[in-house]
């Protein structure tokens, strides 16, 4: 059975479009299936969690990282699981990494009548995450976001101006095999995805389906040489500055040297053990 997990409140204006797209192209397809609306915070992974109780369960998030992120860490049992994803959200940076346009129509095209794919994911602690983690300066840009009053990219963009201007790092360990190094940090991020913050691109060559973790560390500067790593980083040259490492592994552990939070896929955490593991063979429906 097809299952649509949707947000009444959050797309109140597209909704009449998204349930009379559901339903025409259920048509063409000869495809049942059921809507599923949330009620509150934490309902759509309720709802994730009670349907992956059922074999042959696909489940299709219509909404942004946010929402994918809340049905994927609800998911009980991923034998009984497709996943699928219609993209309505503010940054959608994960289906830019795998593929599904932001189309409505085109997205529901991808949901009804393309095959799933296996697809990787992280384990963070006891989290999940299917785009990026990490601490740092992407941290103190959700923050300052979530005080703001303003919406929509363009409070990112500002957040992300702010930060550049008045984050100052800090330092953390992190372990991959053997070796531990400690550094002051701009970023340290855990990668399955390619971008944060509605098309910042911080790992380009990031691949969904290599079965590796694609860990960026960005060294904290300051001033002229921020500005230019910055303007880097929005043109996808991020990974070839001096002040990056981009290492390939299948697990890694970052450890703040002071208490700090962490994101995962925007979402933020303050009190997680960074512990991240790559994880494979998630069914997902994509091109």
């Amino acid at each position: 059975m097809l299952h649509f997990i949707i947000n009444p409140i959050a797309h109140t204006v597209k909704l009449k479009r998204i349930r009379s797209l559901i339903e025409k192209k259920a048509e063409q397809a000869k495809r049942e299936y059921l809507i599923h609306y949330t009620e509150r915070i934490g309902h759509a992974g309720e709802i994730a969690a009670e349907l992956s109780r059922t074999p042959d369960s696909v489940i299709a998030v219509v909404g942004g990282d946010g929402t994918l992120h809340e049905v994927l860490n609800g998911i009980e049992n991923f034998e009984n699981v497709t996943m699928a994803l219609v993209p309505c959200g503010t940054g959608n940076d994960f289906a830019e990494a795998i593929g599904i346009p932001s189309d409505l129509e085109k997205s529901l095209d991808t949901v009804f009548f393309q095959e799933a794919k296996d697809t990787d994911w992280l384990q963070i602690g006891n989290k999940r995450s299917i785009n990026v983690a990490g601490l740092g300066m992407d941290v103190d840009v959700l923050e300052r976001c979530y005080r703001g009053k303003l919406k929509g990219k363009i409070k990112y963009l500002l957040s992300l101006l702010q930060s550049m201007f008045l984050f100052k790092g800090y330092e953390v360990e992190y372990t991959i095999g053997d070796e531990t190094k400690r550094y002051n940090a701009l970023f340290a991020c855990a990668c399955n995805g390619r971008q944060i913050g509605g098309g910042i691109r911080i790992c380009p060559v990031a691949d969904v389906q290599d079965g590796k973790l694609d860990f960026v560390f960005v060294h904290w500067h300051k001033g002229v040489e921020l500005i230019k790593s910055f303007l880097s980083l929005m043109r996808g040259k991020f990974l070839s500055s001096s002040r990056c490492e981009h290492i390939l592994c299948d697990k890694l552990v970052i450890r703040p040297v002071e208490r700090a939070s962490c994101q995962l896929d925007g979402e933020l955490y303050s009190d997680l053990s960074f512990e991240a593991e790559i994880k494979t063979g998630l069914k997902f429906i994509r091109p």
